[in-house]
């Protein structure tokens, strides 16, 4: 299932679908403030999960937002990723960016014990389509610029000032 609705930083597009075991599984969430992005979510989307139906459910996206943005709530939420082998390493090392904290693609790179694979790095990070549980945003330029997100510069921004804020 997927829809658009809203999220402490802005709109966002959330998919998901239901494990055999009836377990929840987040496969998508994407900012969509304009639509171009909407159009872009829907399109990945489907070129992610070929072959799935989804319907939109609006109570249950406006759950699972409130979940995921909730810092109080410790409930563990499951992921349905899929990627290549390197694209599903750095995603992993995304997870372990401190919450309101920021790293380099060359730290990231480091961290996975290749140094020299900054470049390889920033386009496993771009193709990240669990964008905040994945937290692609956590990752910026060396010279502490915020660069491009691919959601737009200014949802970056503002996930950043809003989990710095949250961190306090």
């Amino acid at each position: 299932m997927g829809t658009n609705c809203n999220s402490p930083v802005g709109k966002c597009f959330i998919a998901w679908t239901i494990s055999d075991n009836s377990r929840v599984l987040i496969c998508f969430l994407a900012f969509t403030e304009d639509t171009t992005n909407l159009i872009t979510a829907n399109s990945a989307l489907k070129k992610l999960l070929p072959d799935t139906c989804f319907k939109e459910s609006n109570k249950e996206a406006v759950k699972l937002i409130s979940k995921i943005f909730d810092k109080k709530d410790k409930t563990q939420i499951h992921l349905l990723i899929k990627g290549t082998e390197f694209q599903e390493k750095i995603w992993h090392a995304l997870t372990e960016i401190d919450f309101g904290t920021a790293i380099c693609y060359e730290e990231l790179a480091k961290r996975i014990g290749n140094k020299n694979s900054t470049r390889a790095v920033a386009s496993a990070v771009a193709r990240n389509n669990i964008s905040y549980l994945i937290p692609c945003h956590r990752v910026i330029r060396k010279s502490g610029e915020i660069n491009k997100y691919r959601w737009g510069q200014e949802i970056k921004k503002k996930l950043l000032d809003w989990e710095s804020k949250a961190a306090q």
